[in-house]
């Protein structure tokens, strides 16, 4: 916790020194394989992260996806949390293609685990559209854009931000394409939640 203050801060040194700690006592007191690591050793990574390491951040997640599947199970919901991480990562090295087929590999443990219908479907159908988008696969991105949006507004409501944020994008994507008569209501329905 007190890593989190200087985090928060931008005192990333401090924190990442009190994570390193953490993660020791964990490790000690639970094992260097226990699910019990993973919050020491996660935060830790996003430290190095804000610190533009991600070289370094890399291996500690692919270390936390290991130990979670061991120990919960490779279906475990908190292993795609993990690899949601790995996706933002690879994203950022503009590695689509590993950080597609993360980001499907975490839909289908989130389907799997909590039905079509749960928010984190939603926000992982968000995210693996927008690598398509990123790499300009516009038809391919439309239906999980949809999709995203209709599980959004069905576990979120009708007017929560990330409906209108996922609106927005499946707007923008048809306005690309040229589909203007498609893009146009939902970009009026963007602005109606965002006025809300």
């Amino acid at each position: 916790n007190l890593a989190l203050v200087f985090q928060s801060q931008a005192h990333y040194e401090q924190a990442q020194k009190l994570l390193q700690r953490a993660l020791t006592i964990s490790e000690h007191s639970y094992g260097a394989e226990h699910p019990e690591i993973g919050q020491p050793l996660s935060k830790l990574a996003e430290v190095l992260l804000l610190q533009n390491r991600h070289d370094e951040a890399l291996p500690l997640w692919q270390r936390l996806v290991s130990v979670y599947e061991r120990a919960l199970g490779p279906k475990h919901p908190d292993v795609a949390g993990v690899l949601d991480n790995l996706v933002h990562l690879h994203r950022h090295n503009n590695d689509y293609p590993q950080a597609e087929s993360l980001a499907t590999r975490a839909l289908a443990i989130r389907e799997s685990a909590y039905g079509p219908e749960h928010q984190d479907v939603g926000l992982t159908l968000n995210e693996l559209a927008m690598l398509n988008f990123e790499q300009k696969k516009y038809k391919k991105a439309v239906p999980l854009f949809e999709r995203a949006a209709e599980n959004l507004k069905a576990s979120l409501g009708h007017r929560h931000s990330q409906v209108a944020l996922t609106l927005n994008r499946l707007a923008t994507l048809h306005y690309r394409l040229g589909n203007y008569a498609a893009a146009e209501p939902l970009f009026k329905e963007t602005l109606a939640i965002y006025e809300r």
